[in-house]
């Protein structure tokens, strides 16, 4: 199997060449090749009812977040809602006594 460059028809690299010039592993290029693209509309709906229940439930931090989503028929863990709250900044702050 072979990777052909789209610039030169004239060189020709082995997948092991390819991924040592590129620095990456060969194993890490297969599990790339095999893995399905990811819908980016699943993560906008996600981002939109997070950004709802921010507006609706001010107080909610990641877990509730969760717990809400996971009623609302979403099938999410909480490490993936605590990242896509950071990424929006909806985090709410600890209060300092």
């Amino acid at each position: 199997m072979t990777i052909h460059d789209v610039l030169s028809d004239s060189l020709v690299l082995s997948i092991s060449q390819s991924c040592q010039a590129l620095e990456v592993s060969r194993s890490g290029y297969y599990k790339w090749r095999i893995q399905p693209e990811m819908v980016p509309s699943v993560n906008m709906d996600l981002r939109n009812q997070i950004q709802e229940i921010a507006q609706e439930f001010t107080g909610y931090g990641y877990r509730r977040m969760t717990a809400e989503l996971q009623n609302r028929g979403f099938e999410v863990n909480r490490k993936r809602v605590l990242r896509l709250m950071r990424q929006d900044n909806l985090l709410c702050k600890k209060e300092e006594i």
